[in-house]
């Protein structure tokens, strides 16, 4: 099994309305290349026979959309709204190659996900929306 990366920050109770420096460093347990890795790592796997935990799933959700919404509040906003983020934030090392691979990487893990096909037929024809890529853009 593998452990979820970002313990600080990839909860409900976490209260801040943008992740923690660490996120955007190289260094820390949270940070971008940390949750990739774990992404990597398929935390959605069945683990003993058994099939993923709900928690499991939705703490993987949680911190992958997290993680988009830190790339998106990074490589999109606006200069004139950027007075409004913390310091880390506006010279953050992060760039469109990450987010990049953030997409990647959760098309990966849908891919390896055992899903039934009238799931994600519905999921599909109801919302026109096919993966997480298509779903954050």
């Amino acid at each position: 099994m593998v452990r979820l990366p970002a313990h600080d920050w990839g909860h409900w109770g976490y209260s801040n309305a943008v992740l923690p420096a660490g996120f955007h460093n190289h260094t820390g347990h949270g940070f971008l290349a940390n949750v990739l890795s774990w992404v990597k790592g398929n935390p959605l796997a069945a683990f003993g026979g058994k099939p993923t935990r709900y928690r499991r799933v939705e703490r993987t959700l949680l911190v992958l959309g997290l993680t988009l919404r830190e790339l998106d509040r990074v490589l999109f906003t606006e200069n004139e709204d950027s007075w409004l983020h913390l310091e880390y934030l506006k010279n953050s090392p992060l760039m469109l190659k990450h987010l990049d691979k953030a997409v990647e990487e959760c098309n990966v893990l849908l891919r390896t996900i055992n899903t039934p096909l009238e799931t994600k037929y519905i999921f599909g024809a109801s919302t026109g929306v096919y993966s997480l890529a298509d779903a954050y853009m």
